[in-house]
């Protein structure tokens, strides 16, 4: 099941905006504000108030940078907004939240192979290959998604 299904079920869409948030409180990565926006408009639900606070803050550094008019106003706009700020090399905002949106997918999948009787290891291999990432990345995507997997199935079967 792809993401963007998947957040469509009711109560998903909250558990994953609740994991943004806390994964928010805990880093500061500016990609995550933008993860919850594309979570809330594809759920239909309502933008946490602490991505609007989030947004709130970035528009008046904006302003700031805009009155002083320095050489490089386009490219602090970016960084205000969590773009290209961490510079060459690393994962760009973007590139963040798609492996955010396959890593929790592959956390799914994982789960669902999981209760359907599989092993860990065996439910990392099929995920592996059908989302033709290593047998690591499956495992690691699974470290950080598994328990939120679990709690999606869950709702997804209470609301079934």
């Amino acid at each position: 099941m792809k993401f963007d299904d998947a957040i469509k079920i009711p109560g998903v869409a909250q558990i994953a905006l609740e994991s943004a948030r806390i994964d928010f409180e805990e880093s500061a990565d500016a990609w995550l504000p933008w993860h919850a926006i594309r979570i809330a408009t594809t759920a239909g639900v309502d933008v946490p108030e602490w991505v609007l606070g989030y947004f709130s803050d970035r528009a008046k550094l904006i302003n700031e940078i805009i009155k002083a008019a320095g050489p490089d106003e386009a490219k602090e706009i970016g960084a205000a907004l969590g773009f290209g700020g961490a510079g060459r090399g690393s994962t760009s905002t973007g590139g963040r939240a798609r492996n955010q949106s396959r890593n929790w997918a592959i956390a799914l999948k994982m789960e669902e192979e999981i209760n359907s009787g599989a092993g860990i290891d065996a439910a990392a291999m099929i995920a592996a290959k059908d989302f033709n990432v290593s047998k690591p990345t499956a495992y690691s995507a699974h470290d950080k998604f598994g328990s939120r997997a679990r709690d999606y199935i869950r709702a997804r079967r209470a609301g079934a």
